[in-house]
């Protein structure tokens, strides 16, 4: 999925370009789609990246027993 979403968002934003030059699409809509569009790729990339780095996982580098020496 991760992989995907770079994808994903390409496509999103080509999306305006299918409707070509005769269609009745205003410039303040496009901006308001492409700005949504921008929006919601922020948040499904924040999703995924909880996902894939839980929090609670211990780091790999660190003392598991929490200790000095």
């Amino acid at each position: 999925m991760a992989r995907l979403l770079p994808v994903l968002g390409l496509l999103l934003f080509l999306v305006p370009l299918l409707g070509g030059r005769g269609g009745n699409a205003q410039i303040s809509t496009l901006l308001v789609y492409l700005f949504g569009v921008w929006a919601l790729l922020i948040v499904f990339a924040a999703i995924l990246a909880r996902q894939l780095y839980p929090a609670d996982t211990p780091d790999q580098g660190a003392d598991p027993d929490g200790g000095g020496e």
